[in-house]
């Protein structure tokens, strides 16, 4: 029986021999080549279905949306900041832990930590864009994520007018 030509698409490729026969060596490692190829297509195949799936249910949502409500959210939470300084010292003041006089000392250094966060914070909407951020957070938060055998657990994060109570559930790939 003759072994199909290499390179045909969709065919497992093999190398011919005069023969006609593959060495045990080279036989492993072309399936084993084959075997990555063809799961990675299936993965992005599977991938690809689950999105066309949810967006045609209404649950996924634009990037453009994810990005107006980060900044929203985040100048929000930067206002807040900023203000606590101020409040704080005079909650300590009023509350007879710290001299009235040390006030603005006080007032100071929160003030300096409170910069300290926001600067940390402050590339978080680039973050949120950047396609690969898994690769960049801390592996441990990373297995979290994954599925106890390793592998990735997969899945969309619906939009909350499709989340039923509290749970967030995720629609599989």
């Amino acid at each position: 029986m003759k072994q199909p030509i290499a390179g045909l698409k969709g065919i497992k490729p093999r190398l011919e021999k005069p023969d006609g026969k593959l060495s045990k060596e080279e036989a492993h490692k072309l399936d084993r080549e084959y075997r990555i190829h063809r799961n990675q297509a299936l993965q992005l195949r599977n991938h690809r279905e689950g999105m066309l799936l949810a967006r045609s249910r209404g649950e996924l949502i634009e990037k453009k949306m994810v990005m107006l409500q980060a900044a929203y959210l985040l100048t929000a939470f930067r206002a807040r900041m900023l203000a606590e300084p101020l409040s704080l010292a005079r909650r300590l003041v009023h509350g007879g832990f710290l001299e009235e006089k040390r006030q603005h000392e006080v007032q100071a250094i929160i003030k300096d930590d409170v910069c300290a966060m926001l600067k940390d914070l402050a590339n978080l909407p680039s973050q949120i864009a950047d396609p690969n951020w898994v690769q960049k957070i801390d592996p441990d938060l990373r297995a979290q994520a994954e599925g106890e055998d390793g592998e990735d657990a997969g899945g969309f994060v619906e939009h909350p007018s499709a989340i039923k109570g509290d749970a967030v559930s995720a629609g599989a790939p």
